[in-house]
């Protein structure tokens, strides 16, 4: 019983802190430590899989990539969708499901990098 509950919260936590990679740079006020983002991630109401598909159906497209991201000091769901040629990425809140932003995806890269800069 114990397993079957702690099994899935494990795979989660790996998922967040493989996902995440090194931590973020930039400016500390701004950065979340891995156990940080595993407790969002574990406590959001949306999960991942969920998350996929609301970027899909936002886009029209299939998703290519996700993982959660930080962004200007918040976590989100970093989803890239492809279609016809064109991809896009799309930010989905972990706690509520929204989308937060969907933009091309040179476009996020460019904004992720200036972020990272201020």
């Amino acid at each position: 019983m114990i397993r079957s509950k702690i099994l899935p919260a494990a795979m989660a936590a790996a998922l967040v802190v493989g996902a995440s990679g090194a931590a973020f740079a930039g400016d500390s006020k701004h950065e979340m430590s891995d156990a940080q983002e595993a407790a969002t991630i574990l406590a959001a109401k949306t999960s991942l899989s969920q998350a996929i598909a609301v970027a899909e159906q936002q886009t029209g497209g299939k998703a290519i990539e996700a993982a959660p991201e930080q962004h200007g000091g918040m976590l989100a769901y970093e989803i890239h969708t492809a279609k016809d040629g064109v991809i896009q990425t799309v930010l989905v809140a972990p706690e509520s499901g929204k989308v937060i932003k969907v933009a091309a995806a040179s476009q996020a890269s460019h904004q992720e990098h200036e972020d990272e800069d201020d």
